[in-house]
């Protein structure tokens, strides 16, 4: 087994941050960022929100926070998901497009004001970095063990069933989003941007 390099991880992750602009945010935690990562992948289809419900929650939270970065984060087989994130017409301009190794995306997770994304690796990793995790949760009940995730699920509660993902709107994943930063502090409004 390989030894991860956890100070080269940090300060590759602070590079990165630096060049694409995303300030510090230390009441977050020394190395804390103001953005929030959309983890935009998952094991089979019926686990992955389609691009178009990512790209209209983008657009919801660069509409209530403007100052916040928004980043597609993913593997990089996954980068047709991002790119068609990035293309749809409702996505606001300025998504940043992230398929670091895990190492360094340990740490911008660990960075990041919250995680919203499907039932995934990433949203565990995200989680027991102890960030406000946002799970998009339709073929299996949600995850309970933490307390740092937080539930998005299909409004009829019938889990596992094919097409159950696209039931969950990006106007229900944004008022739960809204609620979860307005509780972390973050302004905003506990209803999505129309």
């Amino acid at each position: 087994m390989e030894n991860v390099d956890t100070t080269r991880a940090w300060n590759n992750v602070r590079e990165y941050c630096d060049k694409q602009s995303i300030a510090a945010d230390l009441e977050n935690q020394p190395d804390g960022r103001n953005m929030v990562v959309l983890g935009i992948g998952a094991m089979d289809n019926e686990r992955q929100w389609p691009p178009s419900c990512f790209a209209a929650l983008a657009a919801y939270l660069d509409a209530r926070w403007p100052e916040k970065k928004i980043m597609l984060m993913g593997s990089p087989s996954e980068m047709p998901i991002i790119a068609s994130i990035m293309a749809d017409p409702n996505a606001p301009l300025g998504l940043i497009a992230n398929t670091a190794p895990l190492d360094e995306a340990v740490a911008l997770l660990t960075a990041a004001q919250a995680f919203i994304g499907n039932d995934s690796g990433l949203l565990n990793i995200a989680a027991a970095c102890g960030r406000p995790t946002i799970g998009i949760f339709a073929q299996s009940e949600p995850l309970d063990y933490t307390k740092n995730i937080i539930a998005v699920v299909p409004q009829d509660n019938k889990f596992g069933e094919a097409g159950a993902i696209g039931r969950i709107t990006p106007e229900q994943a944004f008022s739960v989003v809204a609620a979860t930063l307005h509780w972390q502090g973050a302004a905003g409004a506990e209803q999505p941007v129309t």
